[in-house]
């Protein structure tokens, strides 16, 4: 419900179309593509407790690859059927810097393919998984969360709204809106400790 928040972005009809981003007020915010008031296309979803969901949407649920970012760094990547997860998946677990690589079935494990040790590399997993969109989606998300300062995205030229990441040197997090290259509008600030 659109009343119980503030979108800044592109409508249609008086509704989020193009690329915004809606901050409701419990706290959880999704910045990404809409199509006339649901999350569709690609995307972020952050939760309030700290979880990140980083990939396509379609009608408002994650569908297709998406990866899930969890407050302990513990991660998911994977493909999603209107909202749960089908097919090839990899668990990494943070603090035992492990991966798994699985089978799943409407959001059930089914079937563990193979295990290994370290961070989930494309290069690595690619040994044991064939299915190639899985490990282009692994590589591109991967490179876009390494922690370097962000450019601000222009969302509309005519509006003249830019929307950001930006990660400064102590681990202090800053995601929102920037207008001339300082932080402007709404935003969420995120101390290095983990307290927004």
């Amino acid at each position: 419900d659109f009343t119980e928040g503030t979108f800044q972005g592109l409508l249609k009809f008086g509704m989020p179309h193009g690329k915004g981003v809606f901050f409701w007020n419990r706290g959880d915010f999704y910045f990404g593509h809409w199509n006339l008031s649901k999350m569709n296309g690609e995307g972020e979803y952050h939760f309030p407790s700290g979880e990140t969901l980083i990939g396509n949407f379609r009608d408002g649920e994650p569908h297709g690859y998406c990866c899930l970012i969890l407050k302990d760094k513990n991660a998911f990547y994977g493909s999603f059927e209107n909202g749960r997860i089908f097919g090839t998946g990899i668990t990494f677990n943070h603090l035992q810097d492990a991966w798994k690589l699985s089978m799943f079935d409407n959001g059930i494990e089914i079937h563990v393919l193979n295990v290994g040790d370290g961070k989930p590399y494309p290069d690595e997993i690619q040994k044991y998984c064939d299915d190639e969109e899985l490990i282009a989606f692994v590589r591109k998300v991967n490179a876009e969360l390494q922690l370097v300062p962000k450019s601000p995205r222009l969302l509309s030229p005519e509006l003249n709204v830019e929307f950001a990441a930006y990660t400064y040197n102590k681990g202090t997090r800053y995601k929102g809106f920037w207008l001339n290259g300082v932080p402007n509008g709404i935003g969420l600030k995120q101390l290095s400790t983990g307290v927004i």
